[in-house]
C-alpha cells in the first residue's frame, strides 16, 4: 500500500513539476523570424538599391533642365579670303588672319518622344526587382529559422518525455531494491533498472545536445541572445488554406513570384526604353559671345554677340535595333516564364507533402487522444486491482508507463504538428 501511495502521488505531482520548470520569459517564433531578416547584411541592400536609383533617377531628369557650356577658341589662319574690288590700288575687305572668341552655349530640350521617361521607368522597374530579389534571396533564411525552431522545441518534448520516464525507474528502482532487501526480488532486477536509467540518461543528454544546438542555431541567425532555458512559444497559426502556389502572387506569397513578375516588368521596361531611342527630338538653343571676330566675319574688333534658334534631331536608320530590342525582351520573358513555371511545380509538389504532413499528424493526435483514454482506463483498473491485492506492483507500474508514454507521444505528434503547420504556411509564404 505504501508503494502504491507513493506512486499515485508521483503521478499526481508530475503535471505541476513539469510546469513548475518552464522558464517564465518565452520567445517567439515570429519575433525571431523578423530579427534573423533585419540582422541579416543582405537587408541592407534594399536602401542601397533605392539610394542608388535615385542617384540615376537624379543623372536622367538633368536631361530636362538647361544645359550650358563655357568654350573658348582662338586660331590663325594663314590665308583669308579676300574680295577684289574694281579700283585699281584699292585692297578689298577680308576676316582677319587671327580670330578668337569665348562662348556661352545654352539648350533646352522640348520634346524628347518619351526617352526619358521611358529610362526612368525603366530605372524604376530595376530597383523593384533588385528589392524583391533581396526578399526572395532571404526567405530561405525565415525557413531555417522556423526549422532550428522547432528542432528545439522537438528535442525540449524529447526531454520531457525522457524525464518522466526516469523519475517513474527511480520510483521503480527505490521499489525493487525494498523487494531485494526483503528478498521478494533478486539483485539483478535492481541492476537491470539501474542500466535502463543509465540508457535513458545518454537519450536526455543527446535531446539536450540537440536542443542546445538548435538554439546555437537560432542566436547565430537572429543575432538574439537566447538563454539556454528559453521557453519557445508556439504563434497560433492562420486556418491553412488550400492555395495552389501559383495563386500566391498575392501580398504575403512567395516573394520569388514577385520576384519574377518584376523581373518581366523590368525586361518590358528596357526594350521600350530601347524603342525610344529612334524618336526625334526637338530643342531650343542660344549662343552669347565674344570674339574677334564675332558673326560679322569682316569686322576686326572684340565684339559681343548672340544667337538663338531651334533644333531638331530624328535619326532615320537605327538598322533594326529597336526591332531587335522588342525580340530580344520578348525571348527574356519566356526564359522568366520557364523560371517560374519550373518553381511552381516544385512548390506544389512541398506543399503537398506538407499538407499530407499536416493531415497525418492530425489524425495522430485524434488516435493519441484515443489511446490516451483507454490507457487512462486501464490505469484506473489496475489501481483498484493494486489497492485489493489483486495485483502486482510491477504490473501497475507498467501501465503506468504505458499511460506516461502515450500523453508524452502525443506531445510529441502535437509539437510535430506545429512544426508542419509552419512548414506549410511559410513554404505557401503565408507566414
Amino acid at each position: 500500500m505504501r508503494v502504491f501511495l507513493l506512486l499515485t502521488a508521483l503521478f499526481a505531482l508530475l503535471p505541476a513539476v513539469a510546469a513548475a520548470q518552464a522558464p517564465a520569459d518565452s520567445i517567439g517564433l515570429r519575433g525571431l523570424l523578423d530579427a534573423a531578416v533585419a540582422q541579416d547584411p543582405r537587408a541592407r541592400q534594399a536602401a542601397l538599391q533605392a539610394a542608388l536609383t535615385d542617384l540615376r533617377l537624379h543623372d536622367l531628369g538633368t536631361g530636362r533642365r538647361p544645359q550650358l557650356v563655357l568654350g573658348g577658341e582662338a586660331t590663325y589662319q594663314s590665308e583669308v579670303p579676300a574680295f577684289e574690288l574694281p579700283i585699281p590700288g584699292v585692297e578689298g575687305p577680308r576676316p582677319p588672319h587671327l580670330r578668337a572668341q569665348a562662348t556661352l552655349d545654352a539648350e533646352q530640350l522640348v520634346w524628347d518622344g518619351g526617352r526619358i521617361a521611358a529610362q526612368e521607368a525603366a530605372e524604376r522597374a530595376r530597383l523593384v526587382e533588385a528589392q524583391a530579389g533581396v526578399t526572395a534571396a532571404l526567405y530561405p533564411l525565415r525557413l531555417a529559422v522556423a526549422e532550428a525552431f522547432f528542432g528545439a522545441r522537438l528535442s525540449a518534448e524529447r526531454e520531457a518525455l525522457v524525464d518522466l520516464q526516469l523519475r517513474d525507474l527511480e520510483a521503480r528502482r527505490d521499489l525493487v531494491a525494498t523487494q531485494a532487501r526483503e528478498g521478494a526480488a533478486l539483485t539483478a532486477d535492481v541492476a537491470a533498472v539501474e542500466a535502463e536509467q543509465l540508457r535513458l540518461g545518454q537519450q536526455r543528454d543527446e535531446a539536450t545536445a540537440d536542443r542546445l544546438t538548435a538554439l546555437a542555431v537560432l542566436a547565430d541567425l537572429t543575432g538574439a541572445a537566447i538563454p539556454p532555458g528559453a521557453a519557445l512559444a508556439v504563434p497560433t497559426f492562420p486556418p491553412l488554406p488550400d492555395a495552389a502556389p501559383t495563386d500566391t502572387t498575392a501580398p504575403g506569397g512567395r516573394p520569388e513570384f514577385r520576384l519574377y513578375g518584376a523581373r518581366r516588368d523590368r525586361v518590358a521596361a528596357e526594350a521600350e526604353a530601347l524603342a525610344r531611342q529612334g524618336r526625334p527630338r526637338v530643342s531650343v538653343f542660344g549662343q552669347a559671345g565674344v570674339g574677334r571676330p564675332g558673326l560679322a566675319q569682316f569686322d576686326p574688333t572684340i565684339h559681343p554677340y548672340g544667337l538663338v534658334g531651334v533644333r531638331a534631331r530624328w535619326p532615320l536608320l537605327d538598322w533594326g535595333a529597336a526591332g531587335r530590342a522588342r525580340a530580344a525582351a520578348r525571348l527574356q520573358q519566356q526564359v522568366v516564364d520557364a523560371e517560374e513555371t519550373a518553381f511552381a511545380r516544385g512548390l506544389r509538389r512541398d506543399v503537398e507533402d506538407e499538407r499530407r504532413a499536416v493531415d497525418r499528424l492530425t489524425r495522430a493526435l485524434a488516435t493519441d487522444d484515443a489511446i490516451i483514454d483507454r490507457r487512462a482506463e486501464v490505469e484506473r483498473v489496475a489501481r483498484r486491482q493494486l489497492e485489493e491485492g489483486v495485483l502486482l506492483t510491477a504490473d501497475y507500474t507498467r501501465r503506468l508507463d504505458e499511460l506516461y508514454t502515450a500523453r508524452a507521444t502525443r506531445a510529441l505528434h502535437r509539437a510535430q504538428l506545429d512544426q508542419a503547420r509552419a512548414r506549410y504556411l511559410l513554404t505557401l509564404g503565408l507566414f
